[in-house]
C-alpha cells in the first residue's frame, strides 16, 4: 500500500479534527480519545488494520461498523456470512 502523500494527509487531519475535535494519532482514538490503542487491544486483524486506517479504538470501530457486522456475519459463527458476499 502507498503512502499518502503530505496534502491528503494534511486534508484528513484537518478533516478529523473538524469532526472529532483531535487530530489523529497513534496513540488515542480519533473519536473517543481512548487510549487503548495497543495491537493487542483489538479483537482481530481486522480490527488493528481499520485502527492504521481510520484511528478509532475497538469500541469505536465496533459501534460504527455494528450494523455492517450484523449484516455480514452469521452469528452462529465467527465467520462472514457466505450470502453477503
Amino acid at each position: 500500500m502507498s503512502e499518502q502523500s503530505p496534502e491528503l494527509k494534511q486534508f484528513c487531519d484537518n478533516l478529523a479534527e473538524q469532526l472529532f475535535g483531535r487530530r489523529p494519532s497513534l496513540t488515542e482514538c480519533v473519536s473517543c480519545g481512548s487510549t487503548k490503542v495497543a495491537p493487542t487491544d483489538f479483537r482481530d486483524d481486522i480490527s488493528r488494520k481499520e485502527f492504521t486506517i481510520s484511528k478509532m479504538c475497538q469500541a469505536c470501530q465496533d459501534s460504527v461498523f455494528e450494523d455492517l457486522r450484523d449484516d455480514l456475519y452469521d452469528h452462529s459463527s465467527d465467520e462472514p456470512d457466505e450470502k453477503a458476499f
